[in-house]
């Protein structure tokens, strides 16, 4: 209740000096209607409640939605055309673009950290989780994405460099250790071995 999306967008921009796109859209904020609005696939995704949990489908997008729906793929193929030519080449000739090469660009644009991809839902009410899970596997870096890793040898002090691989030895970064009456729990980031 009180969520706005635009603002989170706009709070996004301002704070983290970054600019948003987003990818889904929220229906009817603040009501009991849940629903997303794919950007890309053009398609309303709705998470209806069933014995056996949310059922996701998808639909047209209601009339009443596609000023909201036309409004937020403008502005993704704006922001998509300042930083990939063939998203700009498309845009400019007027013609449509497809999902998949709208999902590369974004993927390049997340990568080169010149965008955040943005997406809707609500834990509490399990909306959009299967969107969010989706959109983390198309957008976000995989280990073989990222470059290798420079770090200390902790005996010797010594600087090394290691391959993102179950091969190498193992290259790990303790988080955060927790105590409790059953002993000392580290949380680790396991990089490699």
């Amino acid at each position: 209740i009180g969520a706005n999306f635009a603002m989170c967008l706009s709070d996004i921009r301002s704070r983290l000096g970054i600019t948003p796109v987003a990818v889904h859209w929220p229906v009817a904020e603040g009501t009991a209607e849940l629903a997303l609005i794919d950007v890309l696939e053009r398609t309303l995704v709705r998470f209806d409640q069933t014995s056996a949990g949310r059922l996701v489908t998808k639909h047209e997008v209601p009339v009443e939605h596609r000023p909201v729906l036309d409004s937020a793929r403008r502005t993704l193929l704006e922001v998509l055309a300042e930083q990939d030519d063939e998203i700009l080449t498309a845009y400019c000739a007027g013609g449509d673009v497809s999902a998949p090469v709208l999902r590369a660009a974004l993927r390049r644009a997340t990568l080169a950290r010149r965008a955040m991809v943005v997406t809707a839902g609500s834990a509490l009410r399990n909306v959009g989780i299967p969107t969010l899970l989706d959109a983390v596997v198309d957008y976000l870096p995989s280990p073989a994405d990222l470059p290798a890793l420079l770090g200390h040898e902790p005996a010797t002090q010594k600087e090394v460099r290691r391959e993102r691989s179950d091969d190498a030895p193992l290259t790990a970064l303790a988080f955060k250790t927790v105590s409790d009456r059953s002993g000392t729990l580290t949380y680790l980031r396991v990089y490699s071995g």
